[in-house]
């Protein structure tokens, strides 16, 4: 194939994916001559219009308020590479504008539509030296910026560094997600201890922010991630020992002992070094709230959404103890039992009865549910009700006879962490 028939047929293509017509059609009209002049016309015409921004900018002495209501009327038609041109331009040509800042926030988000992270970086710390420190809002946002452009360049360490920066400018809404995307990545990194520490200082500077709550969740999991092996204790397997009958006698569950241990059934031999979790949960439940702590020695250790019982069938407030507890529960609704794995058993796949004195004959317990879009609301027969994959963790943490205290509004609490700088600000926000 030639120059000429090379050429002549990229610019088919091209006229192709402009116009819409066949392939087929496309190539008939290469062996028309007249029609070839037109497709060439065409194809320059839009290398013209590609790099004619750029050429009206800095050829044909556009003043600066033309040049940048052309680098608009680009960035609107959302022609991203011609925009690129346009506005490089006009940064070329007008460094010194009042509008050049603007200018290069559009360029970085051109290049950002391009997938171009690379370009789109250094735009950013443009801005960044451009700005620093006249304008620390807009120094923030780039920084807040370049840290997303570096996660998607995998630079990862960098990226960290520019949202911790974000997290301390002027302008809350970004320091927030800043900050929380410091929680994210360095938990990513297995800095669970830095993640911590962001995420109870998101819970302090911005509780009534959706991210407090994200920040409480992540939190809750990094807490029981750590929480057995920072209470623990070691026991050597005696002759007629099991594991029901070893966590029965230190009052935690087999679940616990097998993760502890790394255990991929119940079998132990005599002689063996078991780790044993030490730790004794309760949990306090907030009727209005709609929200259960699940505590350790007075800390919250992570928090759960509930639903609890409607207007004719209340929940109950008071302090009851766990006394049973079943995986795949039978229903026994007023039409008859309705059994496990059935769509219209309503107990899901956990069930933990409580009971006080006031309240055994009644049936009153924590599951799960079929219906996971009720949870929040005032829908149950009186039980709290959370998500199965929610009880199906509670189930492995909580033995028969704790504590469990329903309540209108939960009482404050200071959160559980392994790490002292967080134990310290707690405890002396709970004596103040």
């Amino acid at each position: 194939m030639n120059l000429f028939t090379d050429l002549r047929e990229k610019c088919a293509l091209l006229y192709l994916k402009n116009k819409s017509i066949s392939r087929e059609k496309c190539m008939l009209y290469l062996k028309d001559r007249s029609i070839l002049t037109i497709i060439l016309a065409f194809t320059i015409g839009i290398a013209l219009f590609e790099f004619g921004a750029i050429i009206l900018i800095n050829r044909f002495n556009l003043n600066e308020s033309e040049a940048y209501s052309l680098c608009e009327k680009t960035l609107n038609e959302q022609h991203y590479d011609t925009v690129v041109k346009c506005l490089k331009g006009f940064v070329k040509k007008f460094p010194k504008s009042e509008k050049v800042v603007d200018v290069m926030y559009s360029l970085a988000i051109s290049h950002q539509n391009q997938k171009n992270f690379s370009s789109e970086s250094k735009v950013w710390q443009q801005i960044i030296q451009h700005n620093n420190p006249v304008d620390p809002e807009k120094v923030q946002e780039a920084y807040y910026n370049l840290g997303i452009c570096q996660e998607n360049l995998d630079n990862i360490d960098f990226a960290l560094k520019s949202y911790e920066v974000a997290s301390k400018g002027p302008n809350e809404p970004i320091a927030n997600k800043a900050l929380f995307s410091v929680g994210r990545l360095s938990e990513q990194q297995n800095l669970d201890s830095k993640a911590a520490l962001v995420y109870h200082l998101i819970m302090t500077k911005f509780p009534k922010e959706e991210s407090a709550q994200e920040a409480a969740n992540k939190l809750g999991e990094l807490n029981l991630k750590h929480l057995p092996s920072e209470n623990q204790t070691t026991y050597k397997v005696k002759r007629g020992d099991n594991l029901i009958s070893i966590a029965k006698r230190f009052k935690t569950t087999v679940p616990l002992i097998t993760e502890a241990n790394g255990l991929d059934n119940t079998s132990i031999k005599i002689g063996m070094d078991l780790k044993v979790p030490q730790m004794r949960f309760g949990l306090d439940i907030g009727i209005e709230d709609k929200l259960a702590y699940l505590l350790c020695e007075g800390y919250i250790v992570k928090q759960y959404l509930i639903a609890t019982g409607a207007s004719d069938t209340p929940t109950p407030t008071g302090n009851f103890s766990i006394i049973n507890k079943s995986k795949n529960p039978t229903w026994y609704s007023p039409d008859g039992p309705i059994p496990p794995n059935n769509p219209r058993n309503q107990l899901g796949t956990h069930w933990m009865a409580i009971s006080n004195e006031e309240t055994q004959k009644r049936g009153l317990g924590i599951h799960g549910t079929n219906k996971p879009e009720t949870i929040g609301q005032n829908v149950s027969d009186g039980c709290i009700r959370l998500r199965n994959e929610d009880i199906e963790e509670l189930f492995a943490l909580i033995s028969i006879g704790d504590a469990v205290r329903l309540m209108e509004h939960l009482d404050s609490r200071p959160w559980y962490s392994w790490v002292d700088e967080v134990k310290n600000e707690d405890n002396e926000a709970t004596s103040d």
